[in-house]
């Protein structure tokens, strides 16, 4: 069946927003297991837009039970050759492209140490979007320009104070970076311009500090977030100190020791 006006209006503001206009490429890439509905409407609004394209729906390699990554260098030539390229992933999945900064993580024929970087070079024309969540949260979290203002201040704001970044809060934080060379970078939900890559529904202002610059201490709270910890979300503070841009000593309890293992476990400092 095809898709309502409701749900094609949708999606033709949101290609709309990331700039798709007449003439241009769009490259839809999903799993094999797509939502037919999403995927009818998008297409169809791209359509609509006067714009070319396909959607690609990336097959894994499959070996008895096992399932592994489908892209190939023809994937990635595909991408990289698109105005707009939206991917139904947020993050790194198997057989999908996503941003990471993993050096392995290269199967294309090009002089990048990744993919991603590939497709984010100086020069590139495409515009990226990770593209997810279902319909309700899609309105929910849809970008907005208050959201584009604020984000792309704290950017500029970032680029501003280059030199020393310093956190305090009443917890205990007292935490010191360099950011000496190191540019503010912007979220907001939507890739404008040629070479970037963003995530739909986000919105963040950020910069990566010099290595081996962080000193100071660091008091994680309860509510915040140790990915690799199970659960997740910390029920009691943890207190990290940082010489050098190592950590020297965690502090706290059954939670703080948990972390202590884990990256002991992985028997190299630099963990």
């Amino acid at each position: 069946p095809e898709p309502g006006p409701e749900l094609v209006g949708h999606y033709k503001k949101i290609l709309k927003q990331n700039l798709l206009k007449e003439g241009e490429t769009f490259v839809f890439a999903t799993k094999m297991v797509f939502d037919p509905d999403m995927v009818v409407a998008m297409m169809t609004a791209a359509g609509e837009l006067q714009a070319t394209g396909a959607h690609v729906s990336v097959f894994p390699k499959i070996t008895g039970n096992t399932y592994e990554s489908g892209l190939t260098g023809w994937h990635w030539d595909l991408y990289a050759g698109a105005d707009l390229l939206f991917n139904t992933s947020l993050g790194s999945s198997p057989g999908l492209p996503g941003a990471t900064t993993a050096y392995g993580n290269k199967v294309g024929d090009h002089p990048y140490r990744t993919d991603f970087e590939y497709l984010n070079r100086t020069g590139s024309k495409t515009r990226w979007l990770s593209f997810g969540y279902d319909l309700e949260r899609q309105r929910r979290y849809f970008p907005t320009a208050e959201r584009r203002q604020r984000t792309r201040r704290g950017a500029i704001l970032l680029d501003r104070t280059r030199g020393e970044l310093r956190v305090t809060n009443d917890a205990g934080s007292d935490f010191r970076m360099d950011m000496t060379g190191r540019p503010g970078h912007a979220q907001y939900g939507i890739a404008d311009f040629p070479g970037r890559w963003d995530n739909f529904g986000y919105g963040c202002a950020a910069c990566m500090p010099n290595e081996d610059s962080a000193e100071g201490v660091l008091v994680l709270q309860p509510g915040d977030i140790i990915t690799s910890l199970y659960p997740k979300v910390l029920d009691e503070p943890i207190r990290l100190t940082f010489e050098g841009g190592y950590v020297t000593s965690i502090e706290g309890g059954k939670k703080a020791a948990q972390f202590q293992n884990l990256l002991a476990s992985y028997g190299s400092p630099e963990s």
